[in-house]
């Protein structure tokens, strides 16, 4: 939520693992990455009163994985051009500008995909082209398919294994070549079999997705897939799930996909004391914008 400020200065209400309240200059800069990357790139705005709430998003003081950043990112750059448009109705930015902005703030890193979602809603077809441009498009799941989220309590350190995938791919460049193209591939049949309704064509493509990245980890040294993923694995195997890590893997979340529903409930006992399992839905709306007279 944004709205006028009640004096002269900004005045910003932050809520992730915990609350912060800062007020500054216009132009000065909150200190949170988000909030300054948006004003420093978008239309100018007067001074302004606001609140950017990603608690959702978090246990505790944990980040869960969900692309925080993207969405609170997302939502800042919506609240604020509308703000910036004096309550006008505007678009919102578009997708090139937001992923543009959040690179910035990750040191150039990042696919862009998390803020499609945060942008699009629904399901997705995310994909970067030839110059590295983001592209997406509306997808759905296969008829019946499910899905929960499973935590196994650490964030991942997303920044360290990118730096080891790129050193990796540096000293190994052919290797890295034709893993980069097992995945692709793979990722290429599970599109193509949710666009057919295949269910289980769909579901053998993310349970190979996350074998595969789990060799990525033996390779850059690092345990993409990390112990307490490998044991959610072996059960949901067992339960005829498919699972994969979401992300750069390393902790935050995996996912567990299945066409039987009793058998995500059937992983969420076997998981119990051990993980959090969150049964997550599919929001179609994405970014939505609404002007509130005060």
């Amino acid at each position: 939520a944004i709205g006028r400020s009640p004096d002269a200065r900004c005045h910003l209400t932050s809520r992730t693992g915990e609350e912060r309240v800062v007020s500054f200059e216009p132009g000065a800069g909150s200190g949170f990455a988000v909030v300054d990357a948006v004003e420093r790139s978008l239309p100018p705005a007067r001074p302004w009163s606001g609140v950017l709430d990603s608690r959702e998003l978090f246990a505790g003081r944990v980040k869960l994985g969900l692309g925080s950043s993207a969405a609170a990112l997302t939502a800042w750059a919506g609240a604020w051009s509308a703000l910036a448009g004096r309550g006008q109705a505007r678009e919102p930015p578009a997708l090139g500008v937001l992923v543009g902005l959040h690179r910035a703030m990750q040191g150039g890193a990042g696919s862009g995909a998390d803020v499609a979602a945060s942008l699009l809603g629904g399901v997705i077809r995310f994909q970067l082209d030839a110059r590295g441009a983001p592209r997406a498009r509306t997808a759905r799941l296969p008829e019946g398919v499910g899905f929960a989220g499973v935590f196994p309590g650490a964030a991942a350190a997303t920044p360290d294994y990118l730096a080891r995938y790129r050193a990796w791919r540096a000293q190994a460049p052919g290797e890295a070549a034709v893993l980069h193209s097992v995945l692709a591939e793979t990722a290429e049949r599970g599109i193509g079999a949710a666009g057919a309704d295949d269910a289980q064509g769909f579901l053998n493509a993310v349970a190979e997705y996350g074998r595969h990245l789990q060799r990525l980890g033996a390779r850059i040294g690092a345990d993409v897939v990390t112990p307490a993923h490998r044991g959610v694995m072996r059960q949901a195997k067992r339960l005829g799930i498919a699972y994969k890590v979401s992300g750069a893997g390393g902790g935050d979340l995996g996912l567990a996909f299945s066409a039987d529903i009793e058998a995500l409930q059937r992983l969420k006992g076997a998981l119990d004391g051990t993980c959090d399992v969150y049964e997550f839905g599919i929001d179609t709306s994405g970014l939505s914008m609404e002007t509130v007279s005060t």
